[in-house]
Order: C-alpha cells, then sequence, then structure tokens
C-alpha cells in the first residue's frame, strides 16, 4: 500500500504586505493562514500520512510571535503521524539562537510537528514501511551553495523509501542569474540516489498537472499568490509512493484569491468599443478575492473617455480586496477636437486639419505636441482621473 506525503512550501504566512492599504494587508495576511489551514484540510481530507513544508513556511526570521503560535495551532489539525518543517531561505536556522524555530518549538511541544534544522536522516515507520528523510535546511538568506552535498554520503537504509527536502533554485526552472538562492541542478537531485526530492523557493509548481509515474522531484509552489507576478492560484502535492518511488501525484487547490493586472493601449483604436470589452473583462472577475490593478494608456474620443470614467466608477464601488486604476489615456485628436483647441483660420487649425486628412494623420498629433511645447498649451484630456 503506497504512503501519502502532501508537499506544501513557501507560505509565507506573515508577509505583511506593506504596498496595500491597511485593510487589504489584513485581508491577504489572513488569506497566507487560511491557505495553510487549506493545505492541512486537503492532507486530513486525502488520509495523507505526513506533511512536508519545504521552506518558507515563514516570511522572515523575526515572524510575530502571534503569527508562529497561530501556524503551530493550525499544523496541529492534521489528523496524519507527522508534520515536518524545513528552514527555508526566508525563515534560516542560523543565527540567533532566539528566532522562529525556537518560538516555533515552544508552541509545538514534543509530538508530531518536528523542525528539520539539521543535515540528518529523520526516518520514521509508516504502515510497516520505513521512510527515511533528508532534510537540507537553509542556514542563511542566500548562499552561492546548495544544501544537498550532505546526502550523497550519508548512510541509508536500502530497503527505505528516500524522500529528499530542499530549498532553493533548480538551474532550469527558476531564475537565480547571480546565483544566490542554493543553487541545484537535475543532475544532482537524480544522481543522489533518493526516490524523489519535495522542494520550495520557486512561488510556481512543477510540474504543473496532476500525473502518474515516477518523477525525481516537485517543487511546490506558493500555497497562495502574493502579487501580480504569479500565475497560479496557490496549490499543494498530494504524492503517493512505494518501495520503488513515485507511483501517483495530485495537485491541489489551496488558494482563495487572485491577482489581476489588465494593460490596455488605446492608441491604435482596433476596436469598436474597447470600453465595453474591458468592462467585461473587469465583471469576470470575483472582486471580494480578487486584486485588480488597471494599466490603461493610448487615446479614446469624448464617447470612450466618458464610458473610461465610468468604468472607473464602477470599479471604485466594487467589493476587490485592492484596486488600482491607472489611465494614462487623452483624447483622441479629430476636426472636432482641433475647432476646439484652435479658432478658425488660425494657422495651428490649417496645420492640424490638414495633417489629419492627409495619408499619415499620425503626424497630426506629433503636430499638436509641437505647437503646444512652444505655445506652453496643454490640452490633453486625461482619462480615470
Amino acid at each position: 500500500m503506497p504512503i501519502k506525503v502532501v508537499h506544501t512550501a513557501d507560505n509565507h504566512v506573515d508577509l505583511p504586505y506593506l504596498r496595500y492599504p491597511e485593510e487589504a494587508q489584513s485581508r491577504l495576511r489572513a488569506e497566507r493562514m487560511e491557505s495553510l489551514r487549506r493545505v492541512v484540510k486537503g492532507a486530513n481530507d486525502r488520509r495523507a500520512n505526513v506533511v512536508v513544508v519545504a521552506g518558507d513556511l515563514f516570511d522572515r526570521t523575526e515572524a510575530k510571535a502571534s503569527t508562529i503560535k497561530d501556524a503551530v495551532a493550525v499544523l496541529k489539525e492534521f489528523e496524519g503521524q507527522e508534520v515536518l518543517v524545513l528552514p527555508g531561505n526566508h525563515d534560516h536556522c542560523g543565527g540567533s539562537t532566539e528566532g522562529v524555530w525556537d518560538k516555533f518549538r515552544k508552541h509545538a511541544g514534543e509530538g508530531r510537528i518536528l523542525v528539520l534544522d539539521r543535515p540528518e536522516v529523520h526516518a520514521i515507520e509508516i504502515d510497516g514501511d520505513r521512510v527515511e528523510f533528508f532534510p537540507c535546511p537553509c542556514m542563511s538568506k542566500t548562499s552561492s551553495t546548495n544544501a544537498i552535498g550532505w546526502v550523497g554520503g550519508a548512510s541509508r537504509d536500502p530497503s527505505a523509501i528516500h524522500i529528499g527536502i530542499a530549498h532553493g533554485n533548480v538551474e532550469g526552472l527558476g531564475l537565480d542569474e547571480e546565483d544566490h538562492y542554493f543553487n541545484m541542478t537535475t543532475a544532482e537531485l537524480e544522481s543522489s540516489g533518493l526516490h524523489v526530492w519535495l522542494l520550495g523557493h520557486i512561488h510556481q509548481p512543477s510540474p504543473l498537472e496532476s500525473g502518474t509515474g515516477r518523477r525525481s522531484f516537485f517543487m511546490a509552489g506558493s500555497s497562495t499568490p502574493e502579487s501580480v507576478r504569479r500565475s497560479s492560484e496557490g496549490s499543494a502535492w498530494c504524492i503517493e509512493l512505494d518501495g520503488s518511488g513515485v507511483t501517483r501525484y495530485e495537485r491541489f487547490q489551496t488558494g482563495a484569491v487572485s491577482f489581476h493586472r489588465m494593460t490596455r493601449d488605446f492608441s491604435h483604436g482596433d476596436a469598436a468599443d474597447p470600453i465595453s470589452s474591458l468592462e467585461r473583462e473587469v465583471c469576470s472577475l470575483r472582486p471580494e478575492s480578487s486584486v485588480l490593478d488597471l494599466v490603461l494608456t493610448g487615446e479614446l474620443g469624448p464617447d470612450g473617455l466618458r464610458s473610461l470614467d465610468a468604468l472607473r466608477a464602477k470599479v471604485a464601488g466594487m467589493p476587490f480586496i485592492h484596486a488600482t486604476f491607472n489611465a494614462q489615456v487623452t483624447e483622441r485628436l479629430s476636426q472636432d477636437r482641433i475647432a476646439r483647441l484652435y479658432p478658425e483660420g488660425t494657422a495651428a487649425r490649417r496645420l492640424l486639419s490638414h495633417l489629419l486628412e492627409s495619408s499619415h494623420p499620425s503626424d497630426a498629433a506629433t503636430a499638436l505636441q509641437v505647437i503646444q511645447s512652444l505655445t506652453g498649451m496643454s490640452a490633453n484630456r486625461k482619462g480615470g482621473r
């Protein structure tokens, strides 16, 4: 009968979200703790034997005592055999003895929730099978050397299931151009002789889909996204293993918020009704669980600008966790606009009208900028005020 391990990482349960207003900060911080609870619930629902946190349970080594206590309480909800927590680069175990892990152990007590902060084999029995974990904790925030080197020379029971736990970049999977983040290669992971590696650090999961068959490593991804840079909705793995290695793996969702950046450039005016299209996309979101960042540029006609103002008001009235509306949109040049800017018979009006009707109407906008710069006049109307 295979064993089941639920694999999570990069939970960052005390991430401060300082760029957001206080109310949004509070809601997003609460979501990080709730996503950890969903990891545990998912493990219980799947009758997992072990939960592995492969680094960065906390966002920093100075995590608040109340946050540590709450995180331990959530992990204690796991009904299986053990919860194994590896220090990552954000919550590393080097330095002060008064850090996050001493406080964590105080709340965890003697029992099933263990901090694997030493590079030594941790063995347990699961339904008659011996399972050996090879933890590779981070001793610092950054390092040009990974922490998995000790594994190759470690003694092991050949009849056991061997599982490595590490935190850091995998070459070719994440970006680490300056070699700061415990960089590992696939070849190093595969040559270690373990059945599988459970990894953290890259906030996107790898692989992306559930499946069957052998795999040498998994990247957990974050339990919930933290910015528009993350397209993943937040997830964890439930991995089944037998004496030969991985047999099946299921990715299940643990995040309940999403970040959306919508960019539009109205310079070309190809769409017949561009604001209506954008509004439909905005309204397709679940605002109560979304952070929205609208970045709009280009030109619109008077009707388009009025629709843009209406959309801005509509977004402001929707219950988004947070929404920004950055609209650098000017009124598109037209004969009507030229007439409003310059009296009939003036050289500026004749020039702009002629250029607008020429084979290169974009020259009219360029000419208007030149005229305005020479006269000190600014007649651009910005949308989304």
